[in-house]
């Protein structure tokens, strides 16, 4: 082969690797939103996975081995949709599931919500469940009171939560350990990708593990994973009484 056709096929490929690239970079912008969304999601799994190690972010020992204390939620003060104020402090006492949603979302939270009306039939009652809002400067409590009750939303179980969006955000990803990220040019119901994951929370306001919304053998394991913890704190409460009676009852010394 000439020299000449050398240059050619050299200025060929190119040209043809020019074309590559920019129809990859097309394509990429163009799905942008989606590809977020999925590096997000993958994040999410990764953090969630890690979070069930033996001494997740530094907490060190574990409660026990299959709801191992893997994040302790932050404090916030947060606006309830009937317009209330819901702190942390409030729900110390009760196991709660939190989920991660938004009103105007096309993508995982119709399946989230699905799934919340789902376990407010299943859990017992005094399980709490409570929805965060990710897009809260859309979700203010008129319209998250609208969405609750499209819902079905037992307004004793089922809390939905708006505020500042910087503290929610820093609360998610740093008390959490979860995902979201605002898509300031996505299309309508892209406005915000986030984790399609669920918490469950302890009384004392520990995260005891985290569920897909998607994964139906999530859901069973939820549900187990209540029971079973619920059943643990009653058999507790009642050696707690036990001991107690024992103590009144117990034969006392005369003294001498």
């Amino acid at each position: 082969m000439t020299l000449r056709g050398n240059a050619s096929l050299i200025r060929s490929v190119q040209i043809l690797g020019i074309a590559g690239v920019a129809a990859a970079s097309i394509w990429v912008f163009q799905n942008r939103a989606t590809l977020a969304a999925a590096c997000l999601s993958t994040i999410d799994g990764v953090t969630s996975r890690v979070a069930h190690m033996n001494e997740p972010f530094g907490l060190g020992t574990t409660v026990e081995s299959k709801n191992p204390v893997v994040g302790i939620v932050p404090d916030f003060a947060l606006t309830e949709r009937s317009g209330r104020s819901v702190q942390r402090s409030d729900l110390l006492g009760s196991y709660w599931v939190a989920s991660f949603v938004f009103t105007r979302c096309a993508t995982s939270c119709p399946l989230i919500v699905a799934e919340f009306t789902a376990l407010q039939k299943e859990l017992p009652e005094e399980v709490l469940l409570v929805s965060f809002s990710v897009d809260p400067e859309h979700d203010t409590p008129e319209v998250l009171a609208v969405f609750a009750d499209n819902a079905g939303a037992d307004p004793e179980r089922w809390l939905f939560l708006t505020g500042d969006k910087l503290s929610i955000y820093r609360d998610v990803r740093e008390g959490f350990h979860l995902t979201v990220q605002r898509n300031d040019d996505a299309r309508p119901g892209w406005e915000v990708t986030h984790t399609p994951r669920f918490a469950l929370v302890d009384p004392k306001g520990r995260i005891r593990g985290y569920y897909d919304s998607s994964d139906p053998e999530d859901h069973v394991r939820l549900c187990a994973d209540i029971e079973r913890l619920l059943s643990r704190g009653r058999t507790s409460e009642v050696n707690e009484v036990d001991a107690d009676v024992a103590l009144e009852t117990e034969p006392q010394g005369d003294g001498g």
